[in-house]
This record gives C-alpha cells, sequence and structure tokens, in this order.
C-alpha cells in the first residue's frame, strides 16, 4: 500500500518480546506491541534515521473466547487453528503505530470474523486461496 502510494521506504524486523503479560487484555497487549515495533525500530535506525524517518509498527491477534491464539507453527497447526475457528464469531484486532521524532500515534481496527471450513481439506483449500492472492 506505501509502494502504491508513492513512498519509499524501507522493512526492518525489530526483534521484540511479544509474550502475553499477566492480566495483559488483547488490545493491550496488540498496542503494546504495536509501539514496541514502532519504537525498536526507530532505535535501530540511529540518530540519523530518526530525523530524516517516520516508523510504522503494526502488530495483530486473533481472539476467540476471550483467549488470544498464537501465531501457527506450520501449516498443521494453521489448518487446526481455522477448524477451531470455523463457525464461531472470533475477534481480530490490528494496532498500527506512527512513530516520528515529535510524536507517537497508534490506532487500533477491531474486526468480528465468521469462518466456514468445517474439514480439514476446507481449511486447507482456505490456507491456499489465501497464499495465491498474496
Amino acid at each position: 500500500m506505501l509502494r502504491q502510494a508513492g513512498y519509499d521506504f524501507q522493512t526492518l524486523a525489530p526483534q521484540i518480546d511479544e509474550s502475553h503479560k499477566l492480566g495483559e487484555t488483547p488490545l493491550d497487549l496488540v498496542t503494546r506491541l504495536s509501539a514496541a515495533k514502532a519504537r525498536a525500530s526507530k532505535q535501530a535506525a540511529g540518530p540519523a534515521g530518526v530525523q530524516a524517518a517516520v516508523f510504522l509498527g503494526a502488530d495483530t491477534v486473533v481472539v476467540l473466547k476471550n483467549q488470544v491464539l498464537g501465531k501457527p507453527k506450520n501449516r498443521e497447526d494453521a489448518v487446526s487453528m481455522l477448524l477451531r475457528l470455523s463457525g464461531s464469531t472470533h475477534e481480530v484486532i490490528t494496532a498500527v503505530t506512527v512513530d516520528s521524532q515529535h510524536r507517537q500515534v497508534t490506532r487500533v481496527l477491531r474486526s468480528r470474523v465468521n469462518i466456514l471450513c468445517n474439514t480439514a481439506i476446507g481449511c486447507r483449500d482456505v490456507l491456499s486461496r489465501r497464499r495465491a492472492a498474496g
């Protein structure tokens, strides 16, 4: 999206602790991780990069029955997760943080999602279509 809008950018992958803290709500978790990623990228850029740049950090969590589902470890774990989510409404929460030299702003989007794939084969098909779409 940034490239389509004509922005020149560099992708950084800061290493941060993404563990869920005791008592932290899913909304607090995703907001904290988004801001931490933007801040870590800013620190990695050094003084020259900080003065000339805007840093984006983002994180997304899937929540089912007030439980944050972790990232799937592999394709079979992803199929298992889709089967668990199938037929029920779950929430997807995404936070995006913009961090510049002068301020940091975070916005959050919450979506309620329904997935219907009642078999492992159906869920594999969902994953294949998603991969093909990019």
